[in-house]
């Protein structure tokens, strides 16, 4: 495995590897269009990312940033490439080069009777394996319900977090986070 991971411009021509990436492996209530991302990139709170292994595209990230959190909006590996430890790569890399921060993630809650049911519990087992936790909070977009994974597990920090999902959104959305 020699993974790379390089800088997405708005101009890139893996802006189309992602895209499709994006359709395959995010329910459409999750996704925003290829023009708020690369909008979205040239602002200094976010990072924008592929993953490269040799010349063979393996997947990309996208986080929000402040001055004490991460919040990892997308990260996702092509499913033919799944569970040979590009994930596990990536995050490894990402939880030194932020440890300074909060790491946050959101993930479909694990129900055994969904459609990607076995999808839901790798993403947990992995993030878990990487001292994330869930933080006790949740929230629903549309009837989907998320869970919210931190570095910090039950001390995630709400109210940086919705400063967060509020550069996400202009101001313009709000978010309501659930205390299970």
């Amino acid at each position: 495995m020699e993974l790379k991971i390089i800088k997405v411009e708005p101009d890139s021509p893996l802006n189309e590897k992602v895209d499709c990436l994006l359709n395959k492996v995010f329910p459409k209530t999750e996704r925003y269009s290829m023009d708020e991302l690369k909008f979205w990139s040239t602002f200094d709170t976010v990072e924008y990312k592929a993953f490269l292994d040799g010349n063979t595209f393996v997947g990309f990230y996208y986080i929000f940033q402040t001055e004490k959190m991460i919040w990892g909006l997308y990260l996702a590996v092509e499913p033919s490439l799944q569970s040979k430890g590009y994930g596990s790569a990536v995050i490894k890399q990402y939880m030194q080069l932020f440890a300074d921060k909060e790491i946050v993630f959101g993930i479909e809650v694990p129900d055994e009777n969904a459609d990607n049911a076995e999808q839901r519990i790798r993403r947990l087992k992995l993030y878990e394996r990487h001292g994330l936790t869930h933080t006790g909070y949740s929230y629903f977009i549309d009837s989907d319900k998320y869970w919210l994974m931190s570095s910090k597990g039950k001390d995630f920090d709400k109210a940086e977090f919705l400063k967060l999902y509020g550069f996400l959104t202009g101001g313009k959305d709000s978010i309501e986070l659930i205390k299970e």
